[in-house]
């Protein structure tokens, strides 16, 4: 199945690239703030890995991420004195942060083309469940612990500090709140869709007319179950 079967992330790849390329120069700090030129980069990269993941690779997709990974390396610098300060990075080289970079696209990428599906270990799926709320909170954070107390710790127990806490709420956030506030939300949605077919008069004439079989449209909990969660899949943001 061809990438082209969701254009509208495709399209979005372009629209989101052009903006944080020329954010810097336009002196709009708004379109700046919209865009995040120094993150996009990698935000777009995952878009175009996760279309590979579903529809399979293609030349158009791979051109996306070697563009990102290109325009990454515009704001290493810029990356490296906001957490270090101006001084440090001056006087610091850059290409340990490169290969970073690099092995972090190269490990997604082979992820996104199935060289890590027989592993199946079971604590993957926790990881990957507190991914995202890891995403929200490691940045302020962790980075604000990080300056607090950078004076106080030596740097590994530091580090390792604020990697474990971060990780524990990750995890607590995912428990206590993306779990059952997600629950809610799951089952509303069941609720509200159901009660919306059931109450469309003419749905059978209707579902005719648009060329769908009647028989095509879903009218199970288990039908309007899967509807759900293919609806509340399309709408996540996949790009960690």
């Amino acid at each position: 199945m061809s990438w082209t079967t969701s254009p509208g992330r495709g399209r979005g790849c372009g629209v989101w690239t052009v903006a944080a390329a020329l954010a810097p120069s336009l002196g709009f700090p708004a379109l700046a703030a919209f865009a995040m030129p120094q993150y996009a980069p990698f935000f777009i990269a995952g878009i175009a890995f996760y279309l590979m993941r579903r529809f399979g690779q293609n030349a158009l997709l791979w051109g996306i991420v070697l563009f990102q990974l290109l325009l990454s390396q515009r704001y290493i610098h810029y990356r490296m004195a906001s957490n270090l300060g101006r001084v440090a990075a001056d006087h610091l080289p850059t290409w340990p942060v490169r290969l970073i970079i690099i092995a972090g696209f190269a490990v997604v990428g082979a992820i996104a083309l199935g060289a890590f599906d027989k592993i199946q270990w079971k604590w993957l799926s926790t990881a990957g469940a507190i991914t995202y709320p890891l995403y929200l909170i490691h940045m302020f954070i962790g980075m604000t612990l990080i300056h607090h107390f950078r004076n106080r710790l030596p740097a590994p127990v530091l580090v390792l500090s604020v990697i474990a806490l971060m990780m524990v709420t990750a995890w607590l956030i995912h428990r206590l709140v993306e779990r059952p506030v997600g629950r809610w939300i799951r089952n509303s949605m069941k609720r509200g869709i159901e009660d919306v077919r059931l109450n469309t008069p003419a749905r059978r004439r209707r579902g005719t007319r648009a060329g769908i079989h009647p028989s095509a449209l879903p009218t199970t909990p288990g039908e309007i179950e899967k509807d759900v969660a293919l609806l509340m899949e399309s709408t996540e943001p996949r790009v960690r």
